[in-house]
């Protein structure tokens, strides 16, 4: 739902999504929505329930859907922008892989920013990505459908991807491309680079999207997605009211956060350990893109400098 109302308040259109679902709930939910979506008892049963963590039970066995969705989709001849529902866009991305300057590569990733051993060397996040169908994707995608037992057994869908990549790149000629993070943010960019969030917040930086990865769980995603003004639901607006109401679609289509027209940046309460005499006119809302938080959090008012950049310093009078 975030997803659908980060598109509603940008205008972008939602008719070619297709969701695959796993209840009859979110299935009635998103259809009311708007949204195409696609379920069958073949493709298995899956939980209800939210994960509680990365790489828990219900994680893990979602990602089975996650697998097959793609793998389907492409079998069919289709593209496909596959991501995971902690995504929200603020600019459409699918004109910038349609466009012919960038129609050279087979696959598009997002940039994870994890360098361990295991997702090098591309590092690929498997959250947000991009496919054009032809032998060489659709390989890639039978080999990680028929490689799910190394799935369930690492607990992780990333892992198993980033290694077939590199597979499939040197056996097929699969071409991968990364792409920037500052075009398509994602959760490093939160935890490692707070002069980045400061140019969202100042609306010096117009990513494509962000994706809440690097986050322990729902919880954390919709914690720090408050924070940054990046939460575009109503409060009331909670799972449990969505499948209560999963019918109602005056409660649904008014669940989205439609303007911020009327709020001043003076009703934000100042944080008591912030040391910015000027913090008024540091962001002006509206904003393009992003609410005004209840309070600006106190990295907002760092000094972190971009990588590279030179730090004037005063000499001292002796």
């Amino acid at each position: 739902m975030n997803f659908l109302c980060s598109c509603s308040r940008q205008g972008i259109d939602t008719t070619s999504v297709l969701a695959f679902v796993t209840d009859d709930d979110m299935e009635q939910v998103l259809e009311v929505m708007g949204v195409a979506t696609f379920r069958h008892p073949a493709l298995g049963s899956y939980p209800t329930r939210s994960a509680h963590g990365y790489g828990d039970n219900v994680f893990t066995a979602m990602m089975w859907l996650k697998t097959l969705s793609v793998h389907t989709v492409l079998r069919c001849g289709w593209d496909v922008l596959f991501q995971d529902a902690d995504v929200i866009w603020w600019r459409d991305p699918r004109p910038w892989f349609q466009a012919p300057e960038t129609r050279k590569a087979d696959t598009y990733w997002q940039f994870d920013g994890a360098r361990s051993l295991r997702y090098a060397p591309f590092s690929a996040n498997s959250g947000f990505y991009y496919l054009r169908s032809n032998p060489r994707t659709r390989l890639l995608l039978q080999d990680l459908t028929h490689s799910f037992n190394l799935v369930a057994q690492w607990r992780s869908h990333q892992h198993v991807l980033d290694m077939l990549l590199v597979e499939h790149y040197s056996r097929s000629g699969l071409s991968v491309q990364i792409l920037s993070q500052l075009d398509f943010s994602i959760g490093q960019t939160y935890h490692r680079r707070k002069y980045f969030m400061r140019e969202l917040l100042q609306d010096q930086r117009r990513p494509y999207l962000f994706h809440w990865s690097w986050t322990a769980g729902k919880h954390e995603k919709i914690k720090y997605s408050l924070e940054t003004g990046m939460w575009y639901l109503h409060g009331v607006c909670t799972e449990a009211r969505l499948r209560e109401h999963r019918n109602n679609v005056t409660f649904l289509h008014g669940c989205c956060i439609s303007t911020d027209a009327g709020v001043e940046l003076q009703s934000l309460r100042r944080s008591q350990s912030s040391h910015h005499e000027n913090y008024t006119s540091f962001v002006k809302y509206p904003h393009p893109f992003l609410l005004p938080p209840q309070e600006l959090p106190a990295w907002a008012f760092g000094d972190e400098e971009k990588p590279g950049a030179k730090k004037n310093k005063q000499k001292k009078k002796s």
